[in-house]
């Protein structure tokens, strides 16, 4: 299949990194827009594309495929202001990057003739114009009309990631449990650092330390799988030292302590699961209450 022309509409962290992994993969950039001159300037500059502008609606002409990558709150306002200027038409492709939203958003171009649909990557992206080659392997999130997904399966394949299909009804569900899975995972990382940085002598190492540590339990998740990477106190029954953590919590880290029980709840949940029988499933439960 030829590799439509694209044109993106925010020009941010995900964006500018789609932007120029797009392009280095031969397709072309036909159009950028974005509030931000001077984001938009460096994004045009990295992609060589001669057609950006602040005007949403003048970056869509010519482009096969829109890609709305502007924040959840603004994906309707945008939408909308497409729509009122008849900028898009049938036979081209407007999607959005929201894990949240539908692509019901983008309703108003579809009345005119566009095929829409939502493609989400799973994955996270903290700065802008970031190289492709870290995300390749990352899952896309899809959903929408049958014409645009056709063309969008191919383009995230082209990428080297695959495109998974969302029931559209529960996409506030599948964001849920991404944001649990990412930015909650370094809200909970954050924590810890905290703990260890009063535990070592070398402050600075703390970092390294939880990362190294959490790498080991990603390689133990994609090689066992979750249940059969379970490790600790919990999982082991350890009641003595469950109750240490929770008594140097509210001595040090109360704000803490609640996290760690609900956490340790989940835990005691899935190690019984796994093993009904264990005879300190009870006390460990009396503990985390």
């Amino acid at each position: 299949m030829d590799k439509p022309s694209i044109a993106i509409i925010g020009n941010g962290k995900l964006g500018s990194t789609l932007a120029l992994a797009l392009s280095q993969k031969g397709y072309r950039i036909s159009g950028l827009s974005d509030s931000d001159p001077a984001r938009l300037e460096e994004t045009a500059r990295a992609v060589k594309s001669a057609a950006s502008d602040g005007d949403p609606s003048a970056a869509t002409q010519g482009a096969e495929v829109v890609i709305l990558a502007v924040p959840d709150d603004n994906i309707k306002a945008v939408s909308d202001r497409l729509a009122s200027r008849q900028a898009l038409a049938k036979g081209q492709i407007l999607c959005h990057c929201s894990g949240f939203l539908s692509s019901s958003a983008l309703v108003a171009n579809k009345m005119l003739g566009a095929s829409i649909a939502s493609m989400h990557p799973l994955a996270s992206f903290p700065r802008c114009l970031i190289p492709w080659d870290r995300f390749k392997g990352i899952y896309f999130g899809v959903e929408g009309d049958a014409v645009a997904l056709a063309r969008l399966r191919p383009l995230i394949e082209s990428l080297d990631c695959f495109p998974v299909d969302i029931l559209a009804s529960r996409k506030n569900l599948y964001h849920l449990s991404s944001v649990m899975a990412s930015n909650y995972l370094l809200a909970l990382l954050y924590a810890a650092g905290q703990m260890m940085g009063a535990a070592v002598a070398e402050k600075e190492k703390t970092e390294a330390m939880l990362h190294a540590l959490a790498g080991t339990v990603m390689d133990n998740l994609v090689e066992n799988g979750l249940e059969n990477s379970l490790s600790g106190p919990i999982e082991r029954g350890d009641v003595q030292t469950v109750s240490g953590h929770l008594e140097t919590l509210k001595k040090d880290f109360p704000q803490e302590t609640e996290l760690y029980k609900a956490l340790g709840k989940l835990m005691l949940r899935i190690s019984k699961q796994r093993n009904p029988q264990g005879r300190e499933w009870d006390e460990l439960g009396k503990s985390l209450d």
